[in-house]
């Protein structure tokens, strides 16, 4: 999930939004199962595509623990959708909150999964315009974008699926193809580039310290972070850094 949303072309979406469906307290009597909630998820983006035509983003599927509510109302699902919002969409402001509603996504959703719960239509879609558009950054901007959307929806604490769940693919990409290039290298390039490589994770995982053991020698040690090696990998310019590295290595290798 990391490389494929840090690799979209999040730069060509307009107003970027991350919009979240929810159910209601009971939800098992609205989403019984999987097949319930992949029924909904559909019925949500046919709806969207014959009204605005296709949606284009990413969604994720979270399970809220609620550790504190019935045991019925625990673990309910919810769906994140990353999605550039359609020009003609309106948000409007709620008088009585300031939150942001886009109407015409409350009432559907509230149609689809049918509980027929006043309070689950006014809660059941929240939204929140993202921090980072298209506008201003270019590849720059589509980086950050990726890194902070994977990041947001990384949370495994949301992962534990309850009963009925179980095997659910619990993200996608609607309408939009990750953007790569690949190139052959002879081995002994790819043994430079890999040592270059496993460098800068170490620097990306860690912080270098140095420190003098029992008999007063310095021994070179890693103060551990969060990060791993694939965080490397998201540079706001990878094709460029990729083919200088190569280019060092071709040098390297050659003598030159």
């Amino acid at each position: 999930m990391r490389w494929v949303w840090n690799a979209l072309p999040w730069d060509e979406l307009d107003r970027l939004v991350m919009l979240t469906l929810t159910y209601p307290g009971k939800w098992r009597r609205s989403c019984p199962d999987a097949l319930a909630l992949k029924r909904h998820l559909r019925a949500f983006r046919e709806r969207w595509r014959r009204k605005w035509g296709a949606a284009r983003g990413t969604w994720v599927l979270e399970f809220q623990p609620r550790k504190t509510r019935a045991v019925d109302e625990q673990y309910a699902p919810h769906v994140h959708l990353y999605v550039g919002l359609p020009e003609q969409a309106v948000l409007e402001r709620d008088a009585s909150d300031g939150r942001l509603v886009w109407e015409w996504a409350r009432q559907t959703w509230w149609e689809i999964v049918g509980s027929g719960n006043g309070a689950h239509r006014y809660w059941g879609v929240h939204v929140r315009p993202c921090f980072y558009g298209r506008y201003g950054g270019g590849r720059q901007n589509a980086k950050r974008v990726g890194d902070y959307l994977w990041r947001e929806s990384g949370k495994l604490e949301q992962k534990a699926v309850p009963e009925g769940f179980e095997g659910m693919k619990w993200w996608d990409v609607w309408g939009m193809a990750v953007v790569e290039r690949g190139e052959e290298v002879g081995r002994s390039e790819f043994v430079k580039m890999r040592r270059v490589m496993r460098r800068k994770r170490d620097d990306v995982a860690g912080v270098k310290v140095r420190i003098r053991d029992a008999q007063g020698l310095l021994v070179p040690r890693m103060r551990e972070r969060s990060l791993d090696g694939l965080s490397v990998t998201n540079l706001a310019d990878g094709f460029g850094f990729g083919e200088k590295l190569l280019r060092w290595a071709q040098a390297e290798v050659s003598g030159g």
